[in-house]
């Protein structure tokens, strides 16, 4: 097992990249953001999680390394949610980032946990993207992919939430509190639903299929079997309320958004633009071809009603109290 940082990593040199005003200006943020690490270490030095205490450890590795920095973004997003990411290097020999507003040092003072969570997070990108730098970069190239990633980034951020804030009774966000009670109840589905906007259980269907030992045909007739059924399943009816209605059209939509490039990897074959948005040309796609064109038609009129629940959500639960 990796030891655990304490307090003695604000004696790091962190590479940071901004646009200061002046050299004051910088030794502030950089003492501040050394204050942070240094708290959350001492925080994590307390959990009895060991993937918690593993993926904090590499991530502290990386820093005193420089192979990790941090970006502050004077233009990111004042918010929970797009105010902080990931950025792997830009060339052989460059470090990985972790790009954050100004408001998410802002808010520390107020809300450390949320910082701290917000953090681990990315930490949990970086530490999947040094364990294998290829299939992470291939990430961004396929959604799927990259939802697994999120996905699994969540998973963990939820395990650090358990595991250190709320255990050493930190004042948590109502984000803190929905993620953690969603992973109590074995729910993440549901908080994939609501705040990464996609069914996760359909998402991992198409996830499996496509990574199945299998040939290319029998992927293909199982990408369909799955599309009827989610078809099926999920009949938008008149007495159905607005939040039934979103569930059904997010586990359509799912498969609308994914099941075009995934059967693209499994076969080879290139989209055809001519046959419409994520429409296939060929004969033997028409069945698939059929499917995607229901989906549209039943979730066109529910289009704007998810959009709106989506927003709201992250709306209420990106709220700094």
């Amino acid at each position: 097992m990796m030891k655990p940082y304490g307090k003695y990593l604000v004696a790091f040199s962190i590479i940071f990249l901004a646009l200061f005003s002046t050299v004051q200006a910088q030794d502030t943020v950089e003492k501040k953001f050394k204050g942070i690490l240094a708290d959350m270490s001492a925080a994590v030095s307390s959990s009895k999680n060991e993937d918690v205490k593993k993926i904090f450890a590499a991530a502290m590795q990386r820093i005193s390394s420089d192979e990790l920095g941090f970006f502050i973004d004077e233009k990111a997003e004042r918010s929970i949610f797009q105010g902080i990411g990931f950025t792997p290097p830009k060339g052989r020999g460059k470090p990985c980032y972790v790009v954050l507003s100004p408001y998410m040092l802002e808010i520390y003072s107020k809300r450390p946990s949320i910082v701290m969570t917000a953090l681990f997070h990315e930490f949990v990108h970086a530490y999947d993207y040094f364990r294998d730098p290829p299939a992470f970069l291939n990430y961004s190239k396929d959604p799927l992919e990259r939802f697994m990633y999120e996905f699994d980034a969540t998973y963990f951020e939820a395990v650090f939430i358990e595991s250190v804030p709320a255990r050493l009774n930190y004042d948590l966000s109502k984000f803190e509190r929905y993620l953690m009670d969603c992973f109590r109840k074995k729910e993440l589905h549901v908080f994939s639903r609501y705040l990464l906007g996609t069914d996760y259980y359909t998402a991992f269907e198409l996830y499996r299929i496509r990574n199945s030992r299998k040939t290319a045909e029998e992927k293909l007739m199982e990408v369909q079997s799955l599309g009827k059924a989610v078809l099926e399943k999920n009949t938008v009816r008149p007495e159905d309320g607005r939040e039934k209605i979103f569930e059904k059209c997010m586990a359509m939509l799912t498969f609308r958004n994914y099941a075009p490039r995934t059967v693209t990897e499994i076969t080879d074959s290139a989209l055809e633009k001519a046959a419409g948005p994520g429409l296939f040309l060929a004969g033997k796609y028409q069945a698939l071809n059929g499917i995607l064109a229901s989906i549209d038609r039943t979730t066109y009129p529910y289009l704007k009603l998810c959009d709106d629940v989506l927003s709201g959500k992250r709306e209420e639960y990106g709220r700094i109290d």
